[in-house]
């Protein structure tokens, strides 16, 4: 186990008595000045007996599961100084074993924290339509939840870089997101869109860069007139479709052997309320004691998500590509004998299928 090179040397101090606090992810060591034998005496009485002390639970102040302790001396030559002698502690801290560590009079300089055993996929969450149940827009009465998942290795070494390219060529900058009503109603920097010969360009690179990429898409579409037909106090369809899209993800990333790893949602920001009940419903999803009407309930114990959200500005590629795939599918459902380009796009790289609610 190495040693941090950034560990700095601390005195003793004799009311000093301090629990391990996590500052970096590093090895550390603590320096415990030499005591001269005429002040050894003194030392045990103003010094508490022990530094390691057993509690009968697991630490929860900063320092859950200390697992291993090595406790070894070595030598330091102080620049030419008198050599002092240095108590080297390395503790490694995993996840939960009942240890509090007290060094004495020494202050803990940093600890090594193991990270959670993370998902090698992530999924980027987004939506089109309303999930209002009244009124219901009659030009589009339906809600599309879209989990756009791809795995991290591809996202960042082939997707980010491939978005990057194409708004260099055609914006002269990263900084633009792209959003798909922009580009079906263009103005200000999309401007240049409502030229026939740079509009037919750009959706011949972006229709490339879509079949090109490799990511897949859980799609759930609510039907929102049925909905209400069929159920005199129907769930909220926001809350139907997530529900379902999760269970599809649990499905699909058990399938490619990542039971158990820590999943990342990440959801555009709508409003801190907004946002609010969308994680409270996250939570009941996950949550095995909440039962959904007389359906079976579905476990996600072994697949650990958590949901992120970020705000409009954060120019996420994945973001954008939930953005651009989620309404062109609910308008090949609308209506399915209309020419969607941007539809065809995406459709390979639907899961299975879409799966829709109620079903018909």
């Amino acid at each position: 186990m190495g040693v941090s090179p950034r560990v700095q040397q601390h005195r003793l101090r004799t009311r000093a008595m301090r629990l391990v606090q996590p500052i970096d992810q590093m090895a550390f060591m603590v320096g415990l000045a030499k005591i001269n034998v005429k002040t050894l005496r003194l030392r045990l009485i103003v010094q508490p007996s022990g530094n390691i002390i057993e509690r009968v639970g697991a630490v929860n102040l900063w320092l859950p599961r200390a697992e291993q302790i090595e406790v070894g001396s070595v030598e330091d030559e102080n620049d030419g100084a008198i050599s002092q002698w240095f108590l080297a502690v390395s503790l490694r801290l995993i996840v939960a074993s009942p240890y509090m560590v007290i060094l004495g009079n020494a202050r803990i300089v940093s600890v090594i924290m193991q990270l959670p055993d993370f998902n090698d996929y992530i999924v980027f969450i987004d939506e089109s339509g309303s999930p209002v149940l009244d009124p219901i827009d009659p030009d589009y009465p339906i809600f599309v939840l879209v989990f756009c998942v791809v795995k991290k290795d591809v996202y960042a070494n082939a997707i980010q870089p491939a978005f990057k390219r194409l708004k260099f060529k055609y914006f002269g900058h990263d900084m633009t997101a792209l959003h798909s009503h922009a580009i079906r109603k263009p103005r200000g920097e999309y401007a240049f869109l409502q030229d026939a010969r740079l509009r037919e360009a750009f959706l011949i690179d972006l229709t490339e860069l879509f079949e090109q990429s490799d990511f897949s898409l859980l799609v759930h579409v609510i039907d929102k007139v049925a909905l209400k037909k069929r159920y005199a106090r129907p769930f909220d369809p926001y809350d139907i479709a997530l529900r379902m899209n999760m269970e599809q993800l649990t499905i699909f990333l058990g399938e490619k052997q990542q039971g158990g790893k820590l999943c990342h949602l990440v959801a555009e920001s709508r409003g801190k309320k907004e946002d609010d009940q969308l994680e409270l419903e996250f939570r009941r999803v996950l949550n095995p004691e909440q039962g959904w009407g007389n359906a079976p309930r579905f476990s996600f114990a072994n697949m650990p998500m958590s949901l992120k959200f970020v705000e409009k500005k954060i120019n996420s590629a994945g973001l954008q590509i939930a953005d651009l795939a989620a309404q062109p599918i609910g308008r090949n459902l609308l209506k399915p004998e209309q020419q969607n380009r941007a539809f065809d796009a995406v459709q390979n790289k639907i899961h299975r299928r879409i799966w829709r609610f109620p079903e018909t």
